[in-house]
């Protein structure tokens, strides 16, 4: 437990209190497979599905590390440039992506394929 002392100048205390939030804020969520609603049809063997998510980067990154894997495969691309290429969903890849994450709008799409049921993905970035 981290206790403050009461005798911190008033501005330390702030200081640490926002370096504290701020870390907090920063951690990315815990990823969870993802699957395309099939809608009740069984999956084609070879099913291939594409998993696509959009967000804005102010200011260029110091460093991102995309981690994915797909069941069976999985190949993410930023901004349309292939950045990782995962061929087992039990051991994911890592990627350096940083130079891929400059400032503006970004586009993560993951194309997913399984060999003989439903496709998916799991990834972090």
């Amino acid at each position: 437990m981290l206790t403050m002392n009461a005798h911190m100048p008033s501005f330390a205390r702030l200081s640490l209190a926002t370096l504290l939030a701020a870390s907090t804020l920063l951690r990315a969520q815990t990823p969870e497979w993802i699957w395309h609603d099939n809608k009740g049809q069984a999956p084609a063997d070879n099913e291939v599905r594409f998993f696509r998510k959009g967000f804005k980067v102010d200011g260029n990154a110091t460093k991102a590390i995309l981690t994915v894997a797909g069941d069976d495969r999985a190949t993410a691309f930023l901004n349309g440039k292939q950045v990782a290429v995962n061929r087992g969903w039990n051991l994911a890849v890592t990627a350096t992506v940083t130079k891929e994450l400059i400032s503006g709008e970004i586009m993560l799409a993951i194309r997913g394929q399984n060999n003989s049921s439903d496709a998916a993905i799991i990834a972090k970035l």
